[in-house]
């Protein structure tokens, strides 16, 4: 009997351990399999991370592209991924890919799960995981613009007047009609005409051989959508509560003050006589942009235009965009694809394109150079992983 009593005690220690012995595995494969959960859910997140940020990428890189050069479009397409890698906790190794490093981006994020369970069994347990995605699209090739460009084809010498003087214009000139110069002691780089050309020894050519030439008649090398720019409320895209977004049912003026940088679009007239302009800025009237205050400095904020004026208006009169004053500072697109042109003043600084019905310039020492790096957008985005 008492041999029995020893054996059933010893076979109890036994149970005892081999029991204990299988909770400390059960357990270990309970948290393993929880952290494994969990691991496969953090590369799921990281992963949609990294698809996010290459698609804003490249949608960045190519909508970049209407205004900057390829240098800055790539330098905003990387700022894109690393703010919404940023913004959901990660650090992103973004990457251009293909031979031009255009159209393709490469984004990297690292998933890292701490063992929440199998932490408590190894000290320190963690599991990384190296998630990459990478977004292409095609972005429509940049535009090279004329410097000055009139669509007219039967105005005649009104459609492209020059009477300007000591004044540089590098990029090309196009005319859908005639073409007629005065003034003096001007540079032009190529020129274009439909019909002819008047006094064009006025004129120093830059190259001189078969400058300017006779051609045929051209479309508007840019276009503009005006529900682009008008509120919901006038048949427009835009909310008026957007920021940085202005609408005036008439007129708009500004004459005195500071305006601050945005996008002013006027059912009527935008009339710019004075004050501090200076950033970046597109104006829209449904009238004529007039800008006569002196030392203002624009740059395009929208689609690379700085201005539009869609009056309707005759070959040379009722202007619907004129600049004037002196020592101005534009960069972008003047656009009046209905009316006429005017530019005048002195000492102005332009990286631009007139593009107008019918143009007339009689300004004076004044440096323009055409405005070359608008693009037309995105399409054909795809994501590999």
């Amino acid at each position: 009997m008492r041999r029995l009593r020893r054996r059933s005690r010893t076979d109890r220690g036994a149970v005892a351990i081999i029991v204990a012995a299988s909770i400390v595995v059960f357990m270990g494969i309970l948290a393993f399999a929880i952290d494994l959960g969990m691991t496969r859910s953090d590369r799921a997140r990281a992963q949609g991370v990294a698809d996010n940020a290459a698609l804003s990428a490249v949608y960045t890189y190519c909508e970049s592209l209407k205004t900057k050069t390829a240098v800055a479009a790539q330098a905003d397409a990387t700022a894109a991924a690393n703010a919404v890698a940023s913004a959901n906790g990660y650090t992103a190794t973004v990457t251009p890919q293909g031979a031009s490093s255009a159209e393709g981006w490469r984004v990297d994020v690292t998933s890292t799960t701490k063992g929440r369970f199998m932490g408590v069994l190894v000290s320190g347990s963690q599991i990384s995981s190296q998630l990459a995605a990478v977004a292409n699209a095609s972005c429509s090739t940049a535009v090279t613009l004329p410097a000055l460009y009139a669509d007219s084809t039967n105005c005649g010498d009104k459609s492209f007047e020059w009477s300007g003087s000591n004044s540089t214009v590098t990029g090309g000139i196009h005319s859908n009609d005639e073409i007629k110069f005065g003034g003096n002691n001007n540079v032009f780089g190529q020129g274009t005409y439909v019909d002819q050309v008047k006094d064009s020894n006025k004129i120093n050519w830059n190259p001189s051989a078969s400058n300017p030439s006779k051609t045929s008649v051209r479309t508007m090398p840019a276009t503009f959508n005006m529900a682009d720019f008008r509120p919901t409320t006038d048949g427009g895209t835009r909310s008026t509560s957007e920021p940085n977004y202005k609408w005036y049912s008439g007129n708009f003026t500004h004459s005195s003050g500071t305006l601050a940088p945005g996008t002013y679009v006027a059912n009527g007239n935008i009339i710019l006589s004075g004050g501090t302009i200076s950033g970046s800025y597109t104006f829209v009237a449904g009238g004529h942009v007039t800008i006569s205050a002196s030392g203002v400095n624009i740059t395009a904020r929208e689609q690379g235009l700085a201005a539009w004026g869609n009056r309707t208006s005759g070959c040379d009169n009722n202007e619907a965009f004129s600049l004037n004053g002196s020592n101005n500072t534009i960069n972008g697109i003047m656009y009046a694809p209905n009316g006429w042109a005017k530019v005048e003043g002195s000492n102005h600084t332009m990286n631009a394109a007139f593009l107008a019905k019918t143009l007339y310039v009689a300004g004076s020492n004044f440096s323009l150079t055409n405005y070359s790096t608008l693009g037309g957008g995105t399409s054909g985005i795809t994501l590999v992983r």
